[in-house]
């Protein structure tokens, strides 16, 4: 190696300076999320205060949406679960989980025969936070 090779610093990832061009400046303030979104965010989903009833609904239909995915997963092939599963309900498990529970029921097309009458927990996801319409 020579000493006398020149090194590589990387200042920045950018081309252009931001302040050097207003397009880049209107799309860098565009792509950067306020701080505003952040505050929305935190107060769409808020940890409710269950009591023992709607504790046990919670309880009852994450083991109801469990099989129902147990279920489903079972019919397809091992390795290529996770992506023909998203391709028949166009998301994933995770994505699945994060929606409120009459969501789920929905998308996974649970009989209403299999499943208790879960309106008091209806707005909750599978992890229990509450979701609040907007």
């Amino acid at each position: 190696m020579n000493s006398q090779t020149p090194k590589a610093t990387l200042t920045s990832g950018r081309l252009i300076n931001e302040g050097k061009s207003r397009r880049l400046a209107t799309m860098m303030q565009r792509d950067r999320p306020s701080p505003e979104a952040h505050v929305e965010q935190h107060t769409s989903i808020s940890k409710p205060q269950l009591n023992q009833q709607q504790k046990q609904q919670w309880q009852q239909m994450k083991t109801i949406i469990d099989k129902a995915i147990t279920q489903i997963l079972d019919g397809l092939p091992v390795n290529k679960r996770d992506s023909l599963f998203k391709i028949r309900f166009g998301m994933t498990i995770d994505e699945l989980y994060r929606q409120p529970i009459k969501s789920i029921v929905k998308t996974l097309h649970i009989p209403y025969s299999q499943h208790p009458d879960f309106k008091q927990v209806a707005n909750l996801d599978y992890f229990g936070q509450r979701h609040v319409d907007k």
